[in-house]
């Protein structure tokens, strides 16, 4: 039954009779008005916070499919509704391509580490636990931290290459549920390693076991100041480095995993989307490494005033 709705003029109300389907496009309408004016950091991280889950979904979907497909498919539909989702949201700057200047750069840039924000906690919390389990390993911190952070990115990775597999409805009527569960789990296992490096040099630095930098107290506040910029800087080839290239490869490995079971693939976006998967790695690392760099610099303006204390009291 059609819903009323009223408004009022200072003459007269008006009421006006909306369907169903019309008040849903009135509300999906109101919600992406306010959803534009969202910050780029802000809608990208609403993205993650629903890509991320989705990914987790359909790996599990995937595992449980061969032996239970009645279990499995709820979870597909949800992560594809999830991911639905998170293409809804509006980002200021969608793609490289679409960047013509320095406040375009900045939201591209404050964008993608939104997006990147929640992929980034479970290689954290994995690189903290292995960092704490394997503190009797002749491995050094930074080793445990990647470890650690590898094994946890697993199952998003998976995750990842079961979308890419299931995006293709040919690819879903030309393979059975094993083959998909076998590329799948051959994608994770190759590309998890690939998420660690970033991750594992952000809690390595966190936790003050990263590059010593110098500090005011030692060093002076210019030569100090110099250093500290000096040693920032290095972000940005870090990340093109630790996040760019292999976010290409990635991307790579699934054209790659598409077109074995789909040789007949549209493969006219794949240059793009590869340029974009290197930029958008590249930009979402260089905001990780500066706070990781940053956390090296604090650390040792931190161990120059304990030390300066110290000496005073001496």
């Amino acid at each position: 039954m059609p819903s009323i709705r009223s408004t009022f003029s200072p003459t007269a109300p008006q009421t006006t009779f909306a369907s169903p389907e019309e008040e849903a496009q009135l509300a999906a309408v109101g919600q992406r008005s306010v959803l534009e004016g969202t910050p780029a950091f802000g809608a990208g991280l609403r993205r993650s916070m629903l890509t991320m889950p989705a990914g987790l979904s359909d790996a599990l979907g995937q595992t449980l499919e061969p032996l239970y497909p009645e279990a499995a498919q709820p979870l597909f539909d949800w992560a594809t509704a999830n991911r639905e989702q998170a293409a809804a949201i509006p980002m200021p700057v969608q793609n490289f391509d679409d960047v013509n200047g320095v406040g375009d750069l900045g939201s591209y840039v404050a964008g993608k580490m939104g997006e990147n924000a929640m992929n980034v906690v479970p290689a954290v919390v994995g690189g903290a636990a292995a960092r704490y389990g394997l503190r009797g390993a002749a491995m050094s911190p930074l080793m445990k931290t990647g470890v650690g952070a590898a094994a946890a990115s697993f199952p998003q990775q998976m995750g990842e290459g079961v979308g890419a597999l299931r995006e293709d409805p040919a690819i879903l009527a030309n393979t059975t549920p094993g083959q998909r569960l076998a590329a799948a789990t051959l994608y994770g296992a190759a590309t998890a390693p690939l998420e660690a490096p970033e991750e594992a040099l952000l809690l390595n630095r966190a936790m003050g076991t990263g590059a010593v930098v110098k500090n005011i107290f030692k060093d002076g506040i210019k030569a100090s100041m110099k250093d500290a910029v000096k040693h920032v800087a290095k972000a940005v080839p870090e990340s093109a480095l630790t996040e760019g290239v292999p976010e290409a490869v990635e991307q790579g490995l699934q054209q790659k995993m598409q077109g074995f079971y789909n040789p007949q693939r549209d493969t006219s976006k794949d240059t793009h989307d590869l340029k974009e998967a290197f930029f958008g790695g590249w930009a979402a690392g260089g905001g990780t490494a500066t706070i990781g760099r940053g956390a090296d610099v604090a650390w040792a303006q931190g161990r120059g005033a304990t030390d300066a204390i110290k000496g005073l009291l001496a």
